[in-house]
């Protein structure tokens, strides 16, 4: 079996659609009818400075010079010639996105010619339904009617709910905050109410998580994260921007909330240093940035040698989220899942077979590969170019 073409489909979102306004699919081809589905997290949906054209573009490139000819099976070879290059051995960010959508393509490809699920190929799953959560965003200001949202999750089984306290408008200020920050004692106060009444409102039944994307400096996130100690959140997600592991390291040394991060970062090498220096042990790469499927089952293979959990981030479409549930049904140091809400809407719309959610737990497809199909028909009609 040999790759014959590829195909990027860029799609626009209908409106209100959670998970961005792009999302980037890949179609690998072979000589065989067997077609493999990947997806890339790196476009103008994620505040990538070029539009989905460049992207296409790159696609084409990439495979013309790498893939077009050759045995999909041979996925390792194939991921580090493109790493590689003739002298790059660099994670740089716009590689690995493309590169995340082509690993996923050929493992999806070997799956279906072998007849096989994705996890089997990587040892087997290790569970069978996997525990997830969703990210409800900001909260209301303290007193607004605030727990609908979060009432309206809790209900539908959720056993997580990830958070910002802050929002982004104490330190959205062009002049006044510099960003990283500290937050005002004002701010603080305000967090620690908003997260007090969730913590209340849930009880113990529910994992709270705050996220804050980076927003704050050590001193900052410190001072945060001791005001939200006692009301024990699951983690601390991205406390300081990632550029700095040794910074996030001084956070996580200095509060009891474990650190999460990782949907930032690419590949082993990146994850390598967090791991190192112990700035974080929740592990939350993204299959549609960090490399794909193989470079996911490296990063939690080593995560599990520190005793450190994953938690794969997620913001995009399905084929995303498939990739991450077949590493997550493999590995023992699975913590828990980001979910889209329940894959509703358009999310199940734009798969043959759409994911299926049960009380707050994605059960897993066993089908072929990586066991979810593209609806070519619904992705063309909404194709943005």
């Amino acid at each position: 079996m040999r790759i014959t073409g590829v195909e990027t489909i860029v799609v626009r979102t209908p409106d209100g659609t959670r998970g961005g306004k792009l999302w980037t699919f890949v179609k690998l081809m072979t000589d065989s009818g067997i077609v493999g589905w990947g997806e890339a997290q790196m476009s103008a949906n994620t505040g990538a400075a070029y539009g989905p054209g460049s992207l296409v573009c790159l696609v084409r490139e990439l495979c013309d010079a790498a893939l077009i000819g050759e045995d999909p099976s041979h996925i390792s070879w194939l991921m580090q010639r493109l790493y590689e290059g003739p002298c790059l051995h660099y994670p740089d960010a716009t590689l690995l996105g493309v590169m995340s959508a082509l690993d996923m393509c050929l493992w999806d490809i070997l799956g279906k010619d072998l007849n096989r699920p994705v996890y089997a190929l990587l040892g087997g799953r290790v569970r069978d339904r996997l525990r997830a959560y969703t990210y409800i965003g900001a909260l209301p200001k303290v007193h607004d009617d605030p727990l609908e949202n979060l009432k309206h999750w809790v209900e539908r089984g959720l056993s997580g709910l990830k958070v910002d306290p802050v929002g982004r408008d104490n330190l959205a200020g062009r002049w006044e905050q510099a960003r990283p920050g500290i937050l005002s004692l004002p701010a603080i106060r305000e967090a620690e109410c908003k997260f007090a009444e969730l913590r209340q409102a849930v009880g113990d039944h529910c994992d709270l998580m705050v996220g804050t994307h980076g927003q704050m400096s050590p001193a900052g996130a410190i001072r945060l994260a001791r005001a939200l100690e006692p009301y024990r959140p699951l983690w601390f997600e991205e406390p300081v921007p990632p550029e700095q592991i040794s910074e996030m390291a001084q956070v996580a040394r200095a509060t009891s909330i474990p650190i999460a991060t990782g949907e930032r970062l690419t590949n082993r090498y990146e994850f390598a240093r967090v791991l190192e220096q112990q700035a974080a042990h929740v592990i939350q790469f993204d299959l549609g940035r960090c490399g794909g499927v193989t470079e996911a089952k490296a990063i939690a293979d080593m995560a599990q040698a520190h005793y450190a959990h994953i938690a794969p981030h997620l913001w995009g479409g399905p084929i995303v989220a498939a990739a991450s549930i077949q590493i997550d049904l493999c590995c023992r140091n699975f913590l828990i899942q980001e979910s889209i809400g329940t894959w509703s809407g358009f999310h199940a719309d734009i798969l043959c077979e759409p994911i299926e959610w049960q009380d707050g737990f994605i059960i897993p497809s066993d089908r072929p590969g990586l066991g979810y199909e593209l609806d070519e028909k619904v992705a063309r009609k909404h194709a943005a170019l």
